[in-house]
């Protein structure tokens, strides 16, 4: 079987992906069972699909499966940030938007920096016109 990391439930619901990348539930855990979680699947198209899984979160035991669970990897979220750029040393307040930032500008803007960043990458800076 190849390399999957699941992480067993320990409280319910607990959300996963299976290995073809659709939405997977575990709802319960049942005892003394070959496949003692059960929950939902996605399938194409849209329904949801019962089934149960091994305590590796295998659909199967002998063999891979779409169904198998993997965890769900949350990627870092982009933040996005605005300030006014006045010329003249630091630029003054973080915006969490261009709105914003355009609302309380002052006289003699003459450029709006425009901040990403991803948690662990550095920032990266853009200039937009005013």
């Amino acid at each position: 079987m190849s390399d999957r990391k699941f992480t067993p439930p320990t409280e319910f619901p607990a959300e996963y992906a299976t290995r073809d990348g659709k939405k997977a539930v575990i709802v319960a855990r049942t005892p003394g069972y070959i496949y003692p979680f059960v929950g939902w699947f996605e399938i194409s198209g849209g329904p949801t699909k019962s089934s149960s899984w091994t305590e590796g979160g295998e659909a199967f035991r002998s063999r891979e499966d779409d169904a198998d669970l993997f965890d769900i990897v949350l990627e870092p979220q982009k933040q996005v940030h605005w300030a006014n750029d006045y010329c003249v040393g630091p630029f003054g307040h973080w915006w969490s938007t261009r709105n914003d930032a355009d609302i309380y500008a002052r006289d003699g803007r003459i450029a709006v920096i425009r901040r990403e960043w991803v948690e662990g990458q550095p920032p990266q800076y853009f200039t937009e016109n005013v």
